[in-house]
């Protein structure tokens, strides 16, 4: 089995994003684990990931299928987004300071646009 980026959604509702390695009738192998966070917004719904149990030393995790709902792939957009996540360095503490930092990317996009605008018609 060729390791495919997979959404993994639990039985407590918790979903995570890996790459899964290995996947038999009672367990899953996955690595590069991203904990898919969402909130709601004045403009909808935001999802976001962030690094999920980056205080294990092992690589990889073996997870027992009685604890999945459903797994199911995710696009390819979402892959190649979490191949290039893979080697950050992730210090999000909370959501709040995720936030924050969505909203200043998202601030700087505005900018760029404000000061483009005209090159743009």
């Amino acid at each position: 089995m060729k390791p495919r980026y997979k959404l993994i959604r639990f039985s407590n509702g918790e979903q995570v994003i890996g790459e899964v390695l290995e996947e038999n009738d009672t367990t899953v192998t996955v690595r590069n684990l991203f904990r898919a966070m969402n909130r709601e917004s004045r403009h909808g719904y935001i999802t976001s990931v962030v690094k999920w149990l980056t205080y294990i030393e092992e690589d990889t995790i073996i997870i027992k299928k009685d604890h999945i709902t459903f797994l199911t792939s995710v696009g390819k957009e979402i892959e190649e987004y979490l191949k290039e996540r893979e080697n950050e360095d992730d210090s999000y503490e909370s959501m709040e300071e995720m936030e924050k930092e969505y909203k200043k990317a998202q601030l700087e996009t505005y900018l760029r646009y404000a000061n483009t605008y005209p090159t743009m018609q």
